[in-house]
């Protein structure tokens, strides 16, 4: 936020000072470098969404959420396993067979080198809990995925009021430079006037706490966008280079919020998805006291068949039935859980819509802070003109007219802060709608070069206007207090 802050009779003799000192030199105006342009909101907006601590954090546990899924889903399918193992028995096993003929034949049972291989294949038939599983690991991988949409809509929110405090800071920081410009250039009109004996020891005394009071608002301005600067690089991991231009708004309304298109927040989604996801697995628990049919097959190699065969071939189907008390329990449990994922669903539904409601209402509140501000401008800028115009015919002092112009300047101020909070306001109240986008971001920022050359243009018409009555009515009074 801009603080607002007046000035003395020393925030308008800085104009006279510049202006006087240019003419009697001669010099031309100082050329300076151009100034880095701050990308707009929407480039911060949009890199937040990828390098934020809080968006890659939250695509790590969508992918962790999917990799869970697909471990359910492998679960369900056929299974290989392979076996090999190697035995020495000693003694060697064997036995003679007589074949005829008086002659035998030796047959080895039990190898001296014993080799095994299994190969094996279980394939679940019916699994009831482990379907369920899949199921519920399904809706949260969905859930994070919404998780990732609703985490990068609150780090935008965080983006932009970092953005327009930054913006604000800057035009603070300008604010503040002109006015110690201005304390400095009166406190050297003063400081001649006291040497020359028509003003007194403590109108310099009040020129010189002006000027340490500039000092301390041009410090405060400086912390101020450093601060908001550096919570800017933490939000989107990048370098803050460039100063942001002023911004105006058109002031125009904003249309009647409606929430039937909150249904598609991600934080709305996502807690739908984890109300699923635990009805899923309430129901799940209770599959553990069903049976489950599981299919096997088993080839086995081996040298030690015996009187069998070397290569044997075994199919068969398997029921597995688990009666555990405890199991009832977990059922209870997680019908619990389901339960108050219901609430929470509730409460970010709830806590959506007052979202909204408050970003419009902002949106309200400012605009009409917005329309005062400007009104306030243009009446300090009327009394300012009028009071010089007295100052001339002599029905005002110096002092009403520094007052005035002082009235005017703090007018401006008061103008640019109503114009960023409007700014913050409308991207706030989109972004709680889920209706940002890159058109929007556009205009939304749309006149803020207009809005930079009109400040400019003010600040330098006064200056120039000030300058202008101080110097005659300092010129007057000079002579007058020379005539004998």
């Amino acid at each position: 936020m801009i603080r607002q802050f007046s000035g003395t009779a020393a925030v308008i003799a800085a104009a006279l000072i510049a202006s006087s000192s240019a003419a009697v030199a001669g010099n031309p105006p100082a050329v300076t470098a151009p100034i880095a342009q701050l990308p707009p909101l929407e480039h911060y907006l949009d890199v937040a969404s990828t390098m934020s601590f809080e968006a890659r954090s939250a695509r790590s546990s969508q992918s962790q959420r999917g990799a869970e899924r697909d471990q359910a889903v492998w679960q369900l399918l056929p299974r290989l396993s392979m076996k090999a193992g190697y035995t020495r028995n000693n003694p060697e096993v064997t036995i003679d067979i007589p074949v005829g003929n008086g002659e035998f034949k030796t047959a080895i049972i039990t190898p001296l080198d014993q080799l095994d291989g299994t190969v094996q294949l279980d394939l679940p038939l019916i699994d009831v809990g482990g379907w369920l599983r899949v199921s519920q690991a399904s809706e949260l991988a969905e859930a994070a995925r919404f998780r990732t949409g609703a985490a990068i809509a609150t780090v935008q929110k965080s983006v932009a009021r970092a953005y327009f405090a930054l913006v604000a800071a800057h035009a603070l920081k300008s604010t503040a430079e002109r006015s110690l410009t201005a304390a400095e250039g009166s406190r050297d009109v003063v400081s001649r006037r006291l040497e020359a004996g028509i003003t007194t020891r403590v109108d310099e005394l009040r020129a010189t706490a002006e000027v340490e009071r500039s000092h301390q608002v041009l410090v405060g301005a400086d912390v101020q966008i450093k601060s908001a600067a550096r919570q800017l690089s933490t939000l989107t991991g990048e370098d803050i280079i460039g100063v942001p231009s002023l911004m105006e708004d058109d002031l125009h309304p904003e249309n009647a919020v409606d929430d039937a298109s909150l249904g598609t927040l991600p934080a709305i989604m996502a807690a739908r998805a984890e109300r699923g996801a635990q009805d899923t697995g309430a129901l799940s628990s209770w599959t553990t006291l069903a049976p489950t049919i599981n299919a096997t097959a088993i080839d086995r190699l081996t040298n030690a068949a015996g009187f069998g065969q070397n290569n044997s071939l075994a199919l068969g189907v398997a029921l597995s039935w688990k009666l555990d008390g405890s199991s009832v329990q977990v059922a209870r449990a997680q019908l619990a859980a389901a339960e108050g994922a219901a609430i929470r669903e509730a409460q970010t539904v709830q806590a959506a819509k007052d979202e909204l409601h408050d970003a419009w209402d902002r949106v309200q509140g400012e605009l009409a802070r917005a329309t005062a501000a400007r009104a306030q401008q243009g009446a300090a800028a009327q009394a300012a003109v009028i009071t010089r115009q007295r100052l001339e015919v002599g029905t005002a002092t110096v002092l009403d007219s520094v007052i005035a112009d002082r009235d005017a300047f703090a007018a401006d101020v008061a103008r640019i802060e109503a114009d960023v909070n409007v700014k913050l306001a409308r991207v706030l109240l989109r972004l709680a709608a889920g209706t940002w986008s890159t058109a929007t971001a556009t205009a939304t920022t749309t006149a803020t070069t207009t809005a930079t050359a009109t400040a400019t243009t003010t600040a330098t018409t006064t200056a120039t206007a000030t300058a202008t009555t101080t110097a005659t009515t300092t010129a007057t009074t000079t002579a007058t207090a020379a005539t004998p």
